[in-house]
């Protein structure tokens, strides 16, 4: 998700791409960076979470 989160800020849009998470995923070791950050980069595509979790998710304010 870092990675995709990375190419999407960089104005990689993945219109009408498919993801689907395979595993559980856990954020707490990092500090998560959003996917998109404005209308300019934005995700376009679809984030399946397949019944998978996402813990430890940490947003800096």
């Amino acid at each position: 998700m870092a990675y995709l989160a990375q190419q999407v800020n960089s104005g990689i849009t993945y219109n009408g791409q498919y993801f689907q998470l395979a595993d559980n995923v856990d954020l707490s070791a990092d500090e998560w960076v959003p996917i998109g950050t404005d209308q300019t980069n934005s995700f376009q595509g679809t984030l399946d979470g397949n019944n998978k979790t996402i813990t430890g998710l940490k947003i800096g304010t």
